[in-house]
């Protein structure tokens, strides 16, 4: 095979060693910011955020790396980083991130929505492999599915949340209401109805149970130039602000 380019030689890249390996292109994403506590003092916002697997007991997770996200007021905060990437402690930029409430759309309001479904689901289906008994959905259905079983997973929170299992499936949905939270754990999205008004609802009800929304923009210009927002939608309780050591990331 040969490889022809069209580039004139002032665009071609000749400041890399000729190796005969591939060559990782540079990167062109501006990731969150991040600090870690090594002893110098700076000020900073910091929030709880509720550690994967602890939505029953809001479990609170902890750890030296601490990067930036925004509630829904547009507020900034700081949060654990373990909360946003699998490799913190593994390298100097995390590039990993956790798949659970990772989401992207076009719509703000929708790729949000659909986070927290994601996360709300996630935590059903954990607690349930973990021995906790969820009720049946079924009584909240208006249309329940009769080959599939169909169970409440909400776990200390009012927002409705279905599990659905199958001889061969699991899935999971959260929503502003159980046929819409069924919809989406069918079909993985809403039912088309408006998702700023869904959204709404979702927070608010969340809100009445001591939890709100944060996100960590996790796009990148590509994405943001094809009119596309990814986010790790995380779940926060308790404001609390104060001193913490810190060295920024680079």
């Amino acid at each position: 095979m040969t490889l022809i380019t069209e580039l004139p030689p002032d665009r071609l890249r000749t400041d890399r060693p000729v190796t005969g390996r591939w060559v990782d292109p540079a990167r062109r994403q501006e990731a969150p910011a991040m600090v870690v506590n090594t002893g110098a003092v700076v000020a900073l916002r910091q929030r709880s955020v509720v550690a994967l697997g602890a939505l029953s007991t809001r479990d609170p997770l902890t750890g030296p790396a601490l990067t930036v996200a925004h509630d829904l007021s547009g507020a900034t905060w700081w949060i654990a980083a373990d909360a946003v990437w699998s490799d913190v402690n593994g390298a100097a930029r995390p590039e990993h991130p956790r798949p659970v409430g990772l989401v992207a759309g076009r719509h703000e309001a929708q790729a949000l929505v659909k986070g927290i479904s994601d996360r709300l689901g996630w935590e059903a289906v954990l607690a349930f492999e973990h021995g906790a008994e969820l009720p049946s959905a079924v009584p909240f259905l208006n249309h329940a599915p009769t080959n599939l079983i169909a169970l409440d997973g909400r776990l200390s929170h009012e927002v409705p949340t279905v599990v659905l299992l199958g001889e061969d499936m699991v899935r999971w949905g959260a929503g502003a209401t159980w046929d819409a939270a069924l919809h989406r754990a069918l079909l993985g999205d809403g039912p088309g109805t408006a998702a700023d008004r869904e959204l709404d609802t979702v927070v608010s009800v969340l809100a009445a149970s001591g939890i709100e929304i944060g996100r960590v923009d996790l796009g990148s210009d590509l994405l943001r130039r094809a009119g596309v927002v990814r986010f790790s939608v995380q779940l926060l309780n308790g404001v609390t602000s104060r001193y913490v050591g810190g060295t920024a990331l680079s």
